[in-house]
């Protein structure tokens, strides 16, 4: 994982120490005769008390904006976008093209950027967790919130690493360089048990107040989120009921505010998000922004919604109208995202700014639901889609479904709420099973009419030549 120096960047001034370290040995081939102790005793200054350990993990914050942009900063929505049913790309690059059509290899560009960047993250957090650990002079309240903020991080990073790349990713818990260039392939299972004992350990060292008031630190209601998610992925109902029902009555994210403002900066529904600086490079503007909405009327977007997704809205659906958007450009319409309002253009003329929303509480109703389908209590799952649909202007759905009916419409609304949003159709799709009895998932079923090149390893993505390269105990995927 030598690569991953590439993309390390520092940009608190208490973490030049860090910096210091990490470039340093971007180009070293000889990790081990790096001298440690001088270096350790440099980042060890950086967390002697409680603003500078609070500016080093708000260095991994801000190491998640601009320069983040192949994954957290809009590349996991772009490309799971293009590999789902979401997006269709409208321009010429090959890289992006493979995504779109299902057609990926290793030499693939773009992917490759995306394991680096979130290995690099996962590297600046593994510091933090451990200086935390081992620095007697913080306070233990402090070091405790701030510990529980980095494990919700690295877990955060690393379910997003195993819903990626699955049994080919690797877990590192550790900011020793040498042991992260060996690390190897873990399986799914073993990485998840680690996101688990992060999350719980996280919620119980953070409290519900939020650090910030734009949300844009974790609390302990965000560790229990996503603990939710994981649990309905790895299919303990009943568990993620019990986080997603804390999580909703908490009272931090209820009621649900109008879709129109969903996405504002002061949404209320927010869970977490990141506040990009008005200034250049970001302007105040989001990564899915600048990607998605037109540098000009002239041009056509990028990324248009593809037809499949817009017959997939019911008539009436204020999310259509409000999170959707469509130009003519040559008497052609291209419908694209329009959750984030705000491009690179209007940021640069100053028009205003966005934060960008990593979690929102939306989710929390639909993981309920599917957790109540599968646990056999429908009226209470019917209620909760409800709770969706009225939001979105739709009536309600009867409570007397059958399971099946109930899993349907849970599936509906994932799709038309989540479209284009941080991976949440993808990572669906590869979850839920067909529903033609074929005992294949839902993107066995889906793809393969609209994707001639689909191939059902490709729910997997390929690790890049290089990384195996590097690293001789990582596995590729299979079919690659």
């Amino acid at each position: 994982m030598r690569e991953i120096m590439k993309a390390m960047i520092i940009s608190r001034p208490v973490l030049l120490v860090l910096g210091c370290l990490f470039i340093g040995l971007s180009g070293c081939n000889k990790l081990l005769e790096v001298p440690k102790p001088p270096n350790e005793i440099l980042i060890a200054d950086a967390f002697k008390d409680s603003a500078s350990a609070t500016a080093a993990l708000s260095g991994v914050y801000s190491g998640m904006l601009f320069n983040n942009r192949n994954f957290a900063w809009g590349g996991v929505t772009i490309y799971t976008g293009l590999s789902g049913d979401d997006l269709s790309y409208t321009s010429t690059n090959s890289d992006l093209l493979q995504l779109n059509l299902n057609a990926l290899n290793i030499s693939n560009l773009l992917l490759p950027q995306t394991w680096t960047e979130a290995y690099a993250l996962l590297l600046k957090v593994n510091t933090v967790i451990e200086q935390l650990n081992n620095n007697p002079p913080l306070a233990a309240s402090v070091r405790a919130k701030l510990l529980g903020e980095a494990l919700f991080v690295r877990a955060f990073i690393d379910f997003h690493l195993v819903n990626l790349w699955g049994d080919g990713a690797a877990l590192t818990t550790t900011a020793d360089l040498g042991k992260n260039s060996m690390m190897p392939s873990t399986p799914s299972g073993v990485m998840y048990a680690q996101i688990i004992s992060d999350l719980q350990q996280a919620a119980a060292g953070m409290s519900n107040t939020y650090p910030t008031i734009n949300r844009s630190r974790p609390n302990a209601m965000a560790a229990r989120a996503l603990l939710s998610r994981v649990y309905l992925y790895n299919r303990q109902y009943q568990e993620a009921l019990v986080m997603a029902d804390s999580v909703i009555g908490s009272g931090l994210y209820t009621p649900l505010p109008p879709v129109s403002t969903t996405f504002a900066p002061t949404s209320t529904e927010i869970i977490w998000a990141l506040q990009p600086s008005p200034n250049p490079p970001a302007y105040g503007v989001t990564g899915d922004g600048v990607a998605f909405v037109p540098s000009s009327p002239a041009l056509p977007p990028a990324y248009n919604l593809t037809s499949q997704l817009l017959t997939a809205f019911e008539p009436g659906d204020m999310r259509k109208t409000s999170w959707t958007k469509t130009a003519v450009v040559a008497t052609v319409p291209y419908t694209y995202p329009f959750k984030y309002k705000l491009g690179l253009l209007d940021g640069v003329l100053g028009k205003g700014t966005e934060n960008y929303i990593l979690m929102r509480a939306a989710e929390l109703f639909l993981v309920r639901a599917e957790a109540n389908c599968k646990l056999g209590n429908i009226s209470q799952a019917i209620a909760d889609v409800n709770t969706i649909r009225a939001r979105a202007g739709l009536a309600d759905l009867q409570g007397n479904l059958s399971p099946d009916a109930c899993m349907a419409a849970i599936e509906q609304e994932n799709r038309v709420e989540y479209f284009a949003e941080w991976g949440h159709r993808w990572f669906d799709l590869k979850r839920w099973p067909a529903t033609d009895g074929s005992g294949n998932s839902l993107a066995d079923q889906l793809l393969p009419s609209i994707k001639p090149s689909w191939q059902p390893f490709q729910k997997l993505y390929p690790i890049s030549r290089n990384e195996l390269t590097y690293d001789p105990f990582l596995k590729q995927n299979p079919g690659y």
